[in-house]
């Protein structure tokens, strides 16, 4: 129970709990909950720490604290997310953005450096939207959809398209992956479920007991996504179409392969920061009649 009277007192017990029970961050953790439930800034937290905390702000962040304790990711506490330096809403019907997914950013870029370019964007399974989003905010005249099988997943990728002033760009479609979905594009980019059916109960807790398991399940070996994807996938494209595909560790070599089999070629893959072949990159490329 925290029976804290300043910000500073509320800062030192909220992160005893939290070492207590074994939360990994804790003193980051507690720093950022004392900030959510007071309204400060964090650097607040530390520059004044003899700010006094009002009775509510105690009982807010007590309910955080055991939402954290009890392994909720802090995303899901705080409702936000950064990703590629942008604000991203978040929640438990969306997969809390990780730091690894914008290697599939940094690999657009690299293919397509010219941000002013008229571009047509796909993201398949796009959840919050950050990558379909984070492609719009740099390409200054792309337009994009971004497809879901969950409609409460799109109404978080909607707040967020207009929390960013990206509304007017971004359309979003309820479809399991291409089935609904009628133009052509020049940039599709998805990060699909790809995690082994068995491999999920063995998942840090914040991750297996609250993320959606729709978002994670990629079947008996993780590639059942993948196939369904690339089999939907030629009538989507424009002829000079690129794909960047995330993987998980250990599967680029087989998602590359599946690529290559329905026409792709200059396939590649790009590295994570870990090291790990996260993104696969397929260049298409029609070939004339001869």
């Amino acid at each position: 129970m925290i029976t804290a009277n300043t910000l500073g007192s509320a800062f030192e017990q909220a992160f005893q709990m939290l070492k207590e029970a074994g939360v990994g961050e804790a003193r980051l953790d507690a720093r950022l909950l004392v900030a959510h439930a007071t309204e400060n800034e964090t650097a607040t937290i530390f520059g004044f720490p003899e700010r006094p905390i009002e009775n509510q702000q105690v009982l807010l962040l007590e309910a955080s604290l055991q939402r954290r304790i009890a392994r909720e990711p802090m995303a899901y506490i705080l409702k936000t997310r950064e990703f590629w330096s942008l604000p991203f809403i978040v929640s438990s019907d969306t997969l809390v953005p990780r730091p690894d997914s914008e290697t599939l950013i940094e690999a657009v870029l690299e293919h397509i450096p010219e941000t002013r370019r008229n571009l047509s964007i796909l993201d398949l399974g796009t959840g919050s939207g950050c990558l379909l989003l984070s492609l719009l905010s740099k390409f200054s005249n792309a337009i994009g959809i971004g497809v879901d099988a969950s409609e409460a997943a799109l109404d978080i990728a909607k707040q967020n398209a207009a929390a960013l002033g990206l509304e007017e760009r971004a359309t979003f479609v309820v479809s399991d992956w291409t089935e609904k979905v009628e133009d052509q594009f020049d940039i599709v980019i998805a990060n699909p479920p790809y995690i082994p059916s068995s491999d999920i109960p063995n998942l840090e807790a914040d991750v297996a007991q609250y993320e959606p398991l729709s978002a994670l399940d990629g079947g008996a070996n993780g590639l059942n996504s993948y196939r369904k994807i690339l089999r939907q996938l030629p009538k989507v494209l424009t002829d000079d179409a690129s794909i960047f595909l995330e993987s998980g560790a250990g599967q680029a070599s087989a998602v590359s392969e599946m690529v290559r089999e329905i026409g792709f070629q200059h396939i590649e893959t790009k590295k994570d920061l870990a090291g790990i072949e996260r993104c696969v990159i397929g260049k298409l490329r029609i070939l004339p009649i001869i």
